[in-house]
């Protein structure tokens, strides 16, 4: 069948030499090795990107910890309740005053 095909879409190869045939299977063999070698540099490289940003997370959380807020989005602080003072009814800084 793939004679037949061949033969149909009227493609003919060259013969091939052994010298030819060796090129081709270590150009074959070199573009394997370089795909391979790539892929593990690649692998390298995302490893390192990832040990890299928990590093960061870990160092924001530690950071969040010691300054009192947790992880559960609460800050922990004191406070006093001090009662509202009825004689001031704007902020300081600010003029309401009705002039034209």
């Amino acid at each position: 069948m793939n004679e037949d095909y061949i033969r149909r879409v009227n493609i003919k190869w060259p013969p091939m030499t052994w010298s030819q045939r060796l090129l081709l299977g270590l150009a074959v063999t070199l573009l394997l090795v370089l795909g391979l070698l790539l892929g593990i540099v690649l692998l390298g490289v995302g490893a390192i990107a990832v040990a890299l940003l928990s590093l960061r997370l870990w160092w924001l959380r530690r950071q969040l910890r010691r300054s009192g807020q947790t992880a559960n989005g609460f800050i922990e602080a004191e406070y006093r309740v001090v009662e509202e003072h009825r004689g001031i009814r704007h902020r300081p800084g600010t003029d309401h005053s009705s002039k034209p």
